[in-house]
Parts: C-alpha cells; sequence; structure tokens
C-alpha cells in the first residue's frame, strides 16, 4: 500500500510551467506536496483501526527524486507480537480500506497545497 505523488511535465498545465519559471526549478513541487502528503498521514492514521497502534504509527512520508510517497514503513513491527506490521497491513487494508480512502482525498489535498504555493508566489 502506497500513495505516491511525483512532479509531472510542465508542459501539461502552462501554470506549472509559470511556476517552474519563476521559481528556476521543480523544488517548488516537493514544497507544495509534502505538506499535502504529511496531511494525507495524518488522515491515515486518524481512520486507521487501533488494536495496538502500531498499524496506526508505521504511515510514513518518505522523499526521493521527485517523488514524495506515504506508505507503511517495512521496519515496522507490532508492539506485542514483534511481527513486521508489512506482513498483515494487506488485511488491515482489505477490511478498513485505509488507502483506498486516504486516496480519495489525495486530489483534495493537491489541489489545495498547489493553490497555496499559487497565492505564495502571487500567482
Amino acid at each position: 500500500m502506497t500513495l505516491e505523488a511525483r512532479v509531472v511535465s510542465d508542459e501539461i498545465t502552462p501554470w506549472l510551467a509559470d511556476v517552474s519559471a519563476k521559481l528556476g526549478n521543480r523544488a517548488w513541487w516537493l514544497k507544495a506536496m509534502l505538506p499535502a502528503m504529511e496531511g494525507l498521514q495524518r488522515f491515515a492514521v486518524g481512520i486507521s483501526p487501533v488494536v495496538t497502534g502500531s498499524y496506526a504509527g508505521s504511515h510514513r512520508v518518505s522523499v526521493s527524486g521527485e517523488t514524495v510517497k506515504l506508505s507503511v514503513d517495512p521496519t515496522a513491527r507490532n508492539t506485542k507480537t514483534g511481527q513486521l506490521v508489512q506482513r498483515y497491513a494487506g488485511a488491515v487494508e482489505e477490511r478498513h480500506q485505509v488507502y483506498t480512502r486516504t486516496w480519495a482525498e489525495a486530489e483534495q489535498a493537491a489541489d489545495a497545497a498547489l493553490e497555496d504555493m499559487a497565492k505564495d508566489l502571487g500567482l
């Protein structure tokens, strides 16, 4: 279970090209998307079922190159059993649809983050 946001071509929308031109690179994109993904992480934690809290506490945001990712930490362990959370995360998703529901929020979060960035830039 992973949600990813990646930089897309500036040619997709003139607005993205304007932002890139104004800032000179794509660092603006990470600046906009990282808080959005962190908000989605809080959403995922908030709707995660809690037995030991291990699953809810395993959601991590990471950045690699031009990709921001929300996923279950592959090293997270259940605090009671010591079992890797990833071993049962699929079953939790099947029952509670945490990432499915979080994905439904993603577009709205990304749009809000980009709007905030546009306001900051005066666009």
